[in-house]
């Protein structure tokens, strides 16, 4: 091998080594992002501030979308990487989705006008009535209007749009 092939070969090798430290770094500091935010939800949760909790949450979320989207356009340079990284985006996910199911739990308020999916379990309906639409499932402060059909009892996942009371009830509108 000559001296000028050797060369070329190490500054290929040099070039790939900065990128994917550049692409895996950057992951890196991502996933530390997320984990401080969890971290600072934790005793949020524990004091029951749950403005607090809600404000995490939204950082999470922003770290975990930046971080899936370096990861699925630059982290294929690095294999093992990018199969640990899409893992932990995942990860992210649940603990995104259990963290928001215990926010709305405790301080359903909270997400006025926001697009939401619980599971909801009915304890009594009101059936719709000539001028109003689809009928109101309601278990205790939190209450569905759908078109669907719920059964009492009997958990549901609802998706709709949340919406605050005078009285400080919450009803998710089913679309």
């Amino acid at each position: 091998m000559t001296k000028a092939r050797f060369r070329t070969i190490l500054t290929s090798l040099a070039i790939y080594i900065s990128f994917t430290g550049l692409v895996t770094f950057s992951l890196f500091i991502l996933e530390e992002s997320i984990q401080t935010a969890m971290f600072g939800t934790w005793p949020a949760q524990d004091a029951g501030d749950w403005y607090t909790v809600k404000f995490g949450i939204e950082r999470i979320k922003e770290a975990n979308k930046t971080l899936k989207t370096i990861n699925y356009c630059f982290g294929w340079i690095q294999p093992l990487a990018f199969v640990a990284y899409r893992a932990y985006g995942r990860s992210t996910d649940a603990y995104i989705a259990g963290a928001e199911a215990k926010l709305f739990a405790h301080a359903p308020t909270i997400f006025n006008g926001e697009e939401i999916t619980v599971t909801f379990i009915p304890e009594t309906c009101t059936p719709s009535y000539p001028g109003n639409r689809g009928n109101l499932y309601i278990n205790r402060r939190v209450s569905v209007r759908t078109d669907s059909r719920l059964m009492l009892g009997k958990p549901s996942r609802v998706q709709g749009r949340v919406a605050v009371n005078d009285d400080d009830t919450v009803t998710i509108e089913v679309p």
